[in-house]
């Protein structure tokens, strides 16, 4: 298996070719902290005939600039725009890839997934799978039982150092959902083009919010018990069967 790694202004991104015929392009929106590389994950989604695509925002480990600024659905957006226009050229090679024609899907976890959220009325994306996201950071933690956002910025900085470069400020917006923010209200025709898993003994965000938002919106939700916050590490065989079935 070769990952094959390319980039677009400041954003680095690592991604993998299908096997066999090509159903479209996955483009992963990663969590917080995420981790510089998930060649499982890719993998996972090439074996299911994806095009796999897996970007560090702006601001984190190898990417250049601010994280936050732009917001993080504007690097998802610079990357689908560049898919649409241009072909996949590998950084240390010659080689290239098109996928120019391809539909694009997104697949995001936790923050990640408020992220793919973000972009739900977005046109160019054909549909998007989230995994336990925050579906309003407005009232996020209101009756502090979820994550405090606050109490993970520090944890961040801390522990990661400049592998996440931001300002306080431009964290303390986000989390007052002036950044970026799922949209309260869906647009009918996009209801279902977009699956949601939560699960129902998830300590960071709650559950009930979720499914509040997947019944306001006519998503489709999957509900899980037991397994806690779904980062990409806990997404099951069931899950990707569900999903498999789903981007059909």
């Amino acid at each position: 298996m070769i990952i094959y790694r390319s980039k677009i202004k400041d954003i680095i991104f690592e991604f993998l070719p299908p096997v066999g015929k090509s159903r479209g392009v996955i483009l992963v929106c990663d969590g917080l902290p995420g981790s510089p590389r998930n060649p499982d994950l890719l993998k996972k989604i090439s074996e299911l005939g994806f095009f796999a695509v897996y970007p560090r925002y702006t601001g984190t480990w190898e990417s250049g600039g601010e994280f936050l600024s732009p917001s993080p659905t504007n690097n998802i957006i610079q990357i689908i725009d560049f898919i649409k226009e241009k072909e996949l050229i590998e950084l240390y090679s010659d080689k290239k890839f098109d996928c120019r024609n391809l539909p694009i899907y997104l697949l995001g976890s936790s923050f990640g997934g408020s992220v793919a959220l973000a972009l739900s009325n977005n046109k160019k994306v054909r549909k998007i799978i989230a995994f336990s996201p925050i579906v309003n950071f407005k009232d996020h933690n209101n009756d502090n039982k979820e994550q405090d956002l606050l109490w993970l910025m520090d944890f961040i900085r801390k522990a990661f150092g400049r592998a996440y470069y931001f300002k306080v400020s431009n964290w303390k917006k986000m989390i007052k959902g002036q950044i970026f923010n799922p949209p309260s209200k869906v647009e009918p025709s996009r209801s279902d083009d977009i699956l949601i898993f939560y699960d129902q003994e998830d300590p960071s965000i709650d559950w009930h919010k979720v499914k509040s938002y997947a019944e306001l919106n006519k998503i489709k939700a999957v509900v899980s018990k037991n397994l806690g916050h779904l980062s990409f590490s806990k997404i099951t065989s069931n899950h990707w069967k569900i999903i498999d079935e789903w981007v059909k």
